[in-house]
């Protein structure tokens, strides 16, 4: 049970971390830090949704700096605010209900796509 409810928690964070970004088709620019803000999505959260997080609400911060330890990502997040907001970068970030509300509504409109893609499949077959 522990491993299901586990993995689940990681399964949700990770999808709201990067499912409700812009999708590339290719890398625009050859600036790493900025393909990273652009690709990336923060969870605000406070000390008591800290824990059910585990430290991946700082994705930002954790695709910035991989190697650094989770428990880093909270203070480091203070100076990329300062560095996009001198650069006029958005900074990604959403709150845990937002972020769930902006993946259903990207899945229903894939959903929506897909029935037009389906009839159409289904008109060129008859």
């Amino acid at each position: 049970f522990m491993a299901y409810f586990t993995a689940g928690i990681l399964h949700v964070q990770i999808i709201m971390n990067h499912f409700p970004c812009p999708v590339f088709d290719d890398i625009e620019e050859d600036n790493f830090v900025l393909h990273q803000l652009r690709s990336s999505m923060a969870v605000s959260s406070n000390t008591y949704t800290h824990w059910f997080h585990g430290g991946l609400q700082f994705q930002v911060e954790h695709h910035l700096f991989p190697m650094m330890p989770r428990h880093n990502l909270r203070k480091v997040k203070p100076y990329i605010l300062e560095l996009a907001k001198k650069y006029d970068i958005p900074y990604l970030e959403n709150t845990f209900l937002g972020a769930i509300f902006d993946i259903h509504r990207i899945l229903k409109n894939v959903a929506k796509h897909s029935e037009k893609l389906n009839m159409r499949f289904e008109q060129k077959t008859n």
